[in-house]
């Protein structure tokens, strides 16, 4: 603007599910959590129809300056990386110590009774808002948003904003991106955000402090940089648990429950079933069953049984189904883009050459002409017809 005021003007994305929801959620929780002195931008205005002069729905939100905590995030010293993450259990030890009073998604009241006629369940303390739909992608993607059901009233390093403060610390200043935002009981909430946990290590899952290979200089740059990479994701799970421990005794009491991993993906895995895939909830459920007296406490009998054939070949094909993850989330990393293929529009070109590096390198590698037919037809990355998901 001419007098040098600088704003965010957010428009949904075409697919963008439920835009009505989504729009008016994000909306009422940045302003709640706002309210309670969280570094969030402020709102100042929004439309969660199209029906306005601009066409779409939008909100207007204050641009936060500071840098992508993405941007930097490999560079940062141990010392850097224990601080940030301690103020990031701090934030979150803050929003979970806000009392609601039930699941789902935070709307204002008035939105919801535009919507829908009702007011959703009323915040005793502040009846201006309301808890109403949940807006987890999940819960709506593809033909999911046409079901009449009732749907029951993400920290990740690009959607936080840091600065240096003057003594060349980094200080958390935004948290960005409250679209899906939800509300959920502790031992369903708990845990450590997909980018900063490294489970299935040993080391990190023993919360031994890591350490850096006393042969480092020895090893050649081939072996030095995965030692290095190992070492910054011991050294980051290890650091949010600690300081998870010393921000929210009832977060980290959740966090290292020997059943609240399993719990958790009970619940994430049952909606895998709107893909057409079963098979990490069966790992999960076969799992349920071996440790059933400790995931409930005993006195109950287990009401399934899974025969042994069919245990050991879902738990194979739950070892293969982790190691096509793995590479899956190697193959993201190198390109630069989030789960559902999302990348910083400033980073878009540079993101689409990785992925055409990458198809051209698969179909070299390819050992037939009916191999190189599949990765062509089938490769992820590729434009696809989205009013399919619409």
């Amino acid at each position: 603007m001419r007098d040098g005021f600088q704003m965010v003007a957010r428009i949904p994305y075409p697919i963008t599910v439920p835009k009505y929801y989504a729009v008016a959620s994000e909306a009422a929780t940045m302003a709640f959590l706002r309210s309670f002195g969280l570094p969030i931008p402020e709102v100042y205005g929004y439309s969660p129809v199209p029906d306005n002069v601009a066409g779409t729905e939008y909100t207007f939100m204050e641009f936060v300056r500071g840098t992508k905590l993405s941007d930097v995030w490999a560079d940062l010293g141990d010392r850097d990386i224990a601080s940030v993450l301690h103020q990031l259990a701090g934030l979150e030890s803050k929003m979970m110590s806000v009392s609601l009073p039930a699941g789902g998604s935070l709307y204002y009241t008035h939105d919801m009774e535009k919507r829908d006629g009702i007011s959703g369940i009323l915040l005793v303390e502040n009846e201006r808002f309301c808890v109403g739909p949940d807006v987890r992608l999940p819960l709506w993607f593809g033909r999911r948003s046409l079901i009449d059901v009732n749907r029951g009233p993400h920290l990740h390093p690009s959607n936080i904003i840091v600065s240096r403060s003057p003594d060349s610390s980094w200080q958390v200043t935004g948290l960005l991106d409250w679209q899906h935002a939800s509300i959920l009981p502790m031992f369903l909430l708990a845990g450590i955000p997909q980018r900063l946990q490294n489970y299935g290590d040993p080391v990190s899952e023993s919360m031994t402090q890591p350490a850096l290979p006393k042969n480092l200089d020895d090893l050649d740059e081939a072996e030095r940089l995965p030692a290095k990479g190992l070492y910054h994701r011991r050294l980051v799970h290890y650091h949010y648990v600690k300081a998870t421990e010393e921000c929210s005794e009832l977060h980290h009491k959740a966090l290292i429950s020997h059943m609240g991993v399993l719990r958790r993906r009970l619940f994430d895995h049952a909606s895998s079933l709107w893909d057409g895939e079963t098979l990490e909830l069966k790992v999960d459920l076969i799992e349920s069953v071996e440790r059933w007296e400790a995931l409930t406490g005993g006195g109950a009998q287990c009401p399934i049984v899974f025969d042994a054939e069919d245990v050991r070949e879902t738990k194979r094909l739950g070892k293969v189904q982790e190691g096509t993850d793995e590479t899956m989330e190697a193959v993201r990393s190198m390109i630069g883009c989030g789960e559902e293929g999302w990348v910083p529009t400033e980073d878009y070109e540079e993101a689409m050459a990785r992925t055409k590096e990458l198809k051209e390198a698969a179909l070299a590698a390819a050992t037939s002409a009916a191999e190189r037919a599949e990765i062509t037809k089938h490769w992820i990355f590729d434009d696809i017809d989205e009013d399919k998901y619409a």
